[in-house]
């Protein structure tokens, strides 16, 4: 990699520190510089430079918009370059900072105090990610606007990538879970993790969801006609689970096909909080008493908000996942079911 061919967007409010980061670069090679004095600055670059862009430094505190409201607009927008931290924050903020970019699926390569030290500047720089440097990386925020997602899901140009899920103890194939991926026409493969959160700040999550779903039930219908019965689980967004109309659409597409509802799995994909409680709450509870297996996904953030959905609702066939999570035993969560307890460890399970 040569640091000529590559941008770098440094994003801090303070002019001096602008000045500063650019020289320091300057010195390393790197000619190719914007600036921006906040995080709406940076998005204006970004949506003009963003294939561009390799790292992006940024501060935290900033007006109009700070560094965390900059991280989750970057999301969005499927940025997958590299980001530097770079802040005169408590270390525990810059911490916190890091560990939320991670959660909305960035890439942090270092975090610095201020006054930036050239020496770790250089070095982070230095050992910068094959993948940042890439001119060939199609996620870009011109990708990734509502407009190439609609149209993407309407042509059903993402497509099931199938995972066995295999029981530790005998070490047979129990089931597959259905991955969406995106191939591109110019090569490569673009993952969930670039294009789910675009697709849900979009209000796509339910085309999408249906769109693998119609794909997944053709598969499932030549694997019955070729005497394979494979329970496939399907990832439905939290969003998707405030959607009212979801079971009765679901229902009846697998009802078309000839195939039943207990043939899936609808695994909930839940990193955020959730706010609709009880709209979810009626969702999920329908699509359980249609038949359909539940399961809880991301298994961290959503474990919480789940176990509130669950609050007086006694569908056994949601199965506990407590044990696993540190609260084995637990009476109020008896009807969650997560993956982990197919492995047949579940005792209260």
């Amino acid at each position: 990699m040569t640091s000529s061919e590559n941008m770098i967007l440094v994003v801090d409010d303070d002019e001096f520190q602008r000045d500063l980061i650019g020289m320091q670069l300057a010195s390393f090679g790197w000619n190719n510089v914007k600036f921006a004095s906040n995080g709406a600055e940076a998005l204006v670059q970004f949506d003009t430079h963003g294939h561009k862009i390799s790292v992006i430094i940024t501060d935290l505190s900033m007006p109009c918009m700070d560094g965390p409201v900059l991280m989750r607009h970057l999301a969005q927008r499927g940025f997958v370059a590299e980001i530097i931290l770079l802040s005169s924050v408590q270390d525990e903020i810059l911490s916190s900072a890091a560990g939320l970019a991670n959660a909305h699926g960035l890439s942090i390569i270092g975090v610095l105090t201020k006054p930036c030290s050239p020496n770790q500047l250089h070095g982070l720089l230095t050992n910068l990610h094959p993948r940042a440097a890439s001119a060939s990386t199609v996620r870009t925020a011109e990708v990734l606007t509502s407009k190439r997602l609609a149209a993407a899901l309407a042509a059903e140009e993402f497509i099931p990538w199938y995972q066995p899920k295999v029981d530790i103890r005998s070490g047979k194939t129990v089931g597959t879970e259905a991955l969406a991926r995106w191939p591109q026409t110019a090569g490569g493969i673009i993952g969930p993790a670039s294009f789910i959160p675009a697709i849900e700040a979009a209000g796509l999550a339910d085309e999408l969801f249906f769109s693998m779903a119609r794909q997944v039930v053709a598969d499932m219908v030549i694997w019955r006609d070729q005497n394979l019965h494979i329970k496939t689980a399907i990832n439905m967004s939290m969003d998707s689970a405030l959607n009212l109309e979801i079971p009765e659409r679901l229902c009846q597409l697998v009802n078309a096909a000839g195939l039943h509802p207990s043939d899936f799995v609808i695994e909930i994909t839940e990193s955020r909080l959730m706010v609709e409680r009880y709209l979810a709450m009626e969702t999920l509870t329908r699509l359980s008493l249609m038949g359909f297996t539940l399961s809880i996904d991301d298994f961290g953030t959503g474990y919480s908000s789940l176990v509130q959905l669950t609050d007086g609702t006694q569908d056994r066939r949601w199965l506990c996942a407590a044990g696993q999570h540190g609260t084995q035993g637990t009476s109020h969560c008896p009807h969650l079911h997560h993956d982990w307890c197919q492995s047949g460890h579940g005792s209260d399970c």
